[in-house]
């Protein structure tokens, strides 16, 4: 019997807002820590300027991509 899917959620500790860059994902099968989707948002710095950064969200399960919630260039304000 096929289980049904399981969403996954951004951890609240990101910082928000925050961009969906590109989906990773070539395969709808992924491993744990296989790259989903890369990100970008603004840092602030200590001299007042700000700074965008990347960064990369890993599977933090195995299982297989059904549907994504999200697409490039989707701006994100709180974890879903």
């Amino acid at each position: 019997m096929d289980r049904p899917p399981t969403p996954l959620y951004l951890p609240h500790t990101l910082s928000f807002p925050l961009t969906i860059t590109r989906l990773l994902a070539s395969t709808p099968r992924v491993r744990k820590t296989s790259p989903l989707f890369s990100f970008s948002y603004l840092v602030s710095r200590p001299d007042g300027s700000r700074e965008r950064e990347v960064k990369v969200w890993e599977s933090p399960v195995e299982g297989e991509v059904v549907k994504w919630g999200v697409k490039e260039g989707d701006v994100l304000k709180d974890a879903r």
